[in-house]
């Protein structure tokens, strides 16, 4: 019937589903600050560790070579020497008292070392956080397992010489009471060093 009808209403009234609204879209505006805030406080820490992992005391880490039980072994570089180096580093989770002092005794025996075919340890350190881990000589070279893998059997004079250089560093290595006790051809290197081939590096 084209009927209607008009009130009066105060404006508090009138506008009261506007205020709900209202506080309802400010409170998601401030949810979404807080998570853009935790999601930038996450990158720049994320960017800190990543730094922190790249820089080894003076040695900056290229790139992962190795994992093992232990630790991982990464190519670096000397900050100031540009030395191509192997570092180290003893797996955060399993740094235990006793494996960290197994590490350490490993670290301060190999350093003692003196044979050529006997991989040269330069350095040794931690980190801020607790990180350990030491330096030594980059072999760019090819395992043994690698290279019988790759090209089958070596001839007799080869192995004898290669075999020879395994021994010697070895038999200092015992001498001093070390003992290596996982030798095998993936553990053992054959590179060239100073226009000398088949140089091998344990």
């Amino acid at each position: 019937y084209d009927m209607g009808v008009a009130i009066e209403l105060a404006a508090s009234e009138a506008y009261a589903p506007m205020r709900y609204l209202r506080i309802a879209l400010l409170t998601i505006f401030v949810l979404l600050v807080v998570a853009v805030g935790v999601a930038l406080g996450s990158t720049f820490s994320l960017a800190q560790l990543d730094r922190e992992v790249r820089q080894l005391g003076q040695y900056r880490i290229q790139g992962k070579i190795d994992e093992g039980g232990m630790a991982t072994v990464h190519h670096a570089v000397h900050a100031l020497l540009k030395r191509p180096t192997a570092v180290k580093i003893l797996k955060p989770a399993l740094a235990t008292d006793e494996l960290i002092e197994r590490f350490e005794r490993e670290v301060t025996l190999a350093s003692r070392l003196q044979h050529p075919a006997t991989v040269e340890i330069f350095d040794y350190g931690r980190t801020r956080d607790g990180t350990f881990y030491y330096a030594m000589e980059y072999i760019d070279g090819i395992t043994l397992a690698r290279l019988v893998e790759k090209d089958g059997a070596q001839s007799a004079p080869r192995v004898a010489h290669i075999l020879k250089q395994v021994c010697e560093s070895l038999r200092e290595a015992h001498s001093k009471g070390l003992v290596h006790r996982d030798i095998k051809p993936a553990n053992i290197m054959i590179c060239e060093r100073g226009g000398e081939s088949d140089v091998a590096k344990v």
